[in-house]
């Protein structure tokens, strides 16, 4: 089946997106003419998802306090990352701005999105 691809400007040409994307999902993408359809449409359908609604990252303090829970971070591994106790202490009080290389280990260490570490917050 052919569809009509083309920019996605509103809701209309977004749902007529979705709904072509539907349609070749359901017939099983035979042939490689409409596998490059679904793949060109699920890529506008993206594009147009993140501009609509783009992804907001979390405070890093609360981004870190999260991970911290999530994956049980012990707190040697953060000293051994931030240099000290009171260094983690006054990052998780916002007293501290995390530098550049705890965003590092913290990033490649964690797997934490960088995005949500170095958003700029309020120090209290």
């Amino acid at each position: 089946m052919c569809h009509n691809i083309r920019p996605i400007r509103n809701i209309h040409d977004y749902k007529s997106a979705v709904y072509a994307i539907t349609s070749l999902w359901e017939e099983g993408k035979e042939n490689s003419y409409e596998k490059d359809q679904l793949d060109v449409l699920s890529s506008l359908v993206e594009h147009h998802e993140q501009l609509e609604h783009p992804t907001q990252f979390p405070d890093p303090v609360e981004a870190l306090k999260f991970h911290i829970d999530q994956q049980e971070i012990s707190m040697n591994s953060l000293i051994e990352i931030f240099g000290s106790l009171e260094k983690v202490d006054e990052v998780i009080a916002r007293k501290r701005q995390l530098n550049l290389n705890e965003i590092w280990h913290l990033c490649m260490l964690y797997k934490i999105p960088a995005e949500s570490l170095i958003k700029p917050y309020q120090l209290t």
